[in-house]
């Protein structure tokens, strides 16, 4: 999925489990802004990215379509609460935030009963 601020939905969930990968990797993948660690990563590392990634994707196809509107404009496309809230139907940015939010909140407890 393209992102129209720039990166992709995968460098997007990558970006979102680089903080289980060790710090001392992280510091090397910056790259214009992004991190880029698939050229740095050997097999085992890649394998904890691709099944972060699959867990992530899973627990987003559990939650409801505007959850997952929400989190994916938010996370991945970048939107700002503004474009959020037009996106969702919400009346204001600030509905648009708390609706991301609790979104995201879901999406934790997913994760976490997964563990």
């Amino acid at each position: 999925m393209a992102n129209p601020h720039g990166g992709t939905f995968e460098q997007g969930a990558v970006n979102a489990f680089v903080p289980t990968l060790p710090a001392k990797k992280v510091a090397q993948w910056k790259y214009d802004g992004f991190l880029s660690p698939f050229p740095l990563l050997d097999e085992e590392e890649l394998q904890v990215c691709r099944q972060g990634v699959e867990r992530y994707d899973a627990a987003l196809q559990q939650l409801s379509a505007t959850d997952r509107e929400a989190i994916i404009g938010r996370l991945e496309l970048q939107y700002d609460y503004q474009e959020l809230a037009v996106m969702l139907g919400k009346p204001t940015a600030n509905a648009a935030r708390v609706a991301v939010t609790r979104a995201l909140a879901r999406l934790v407890e997913m994760l976490d009963d997964e563990a």
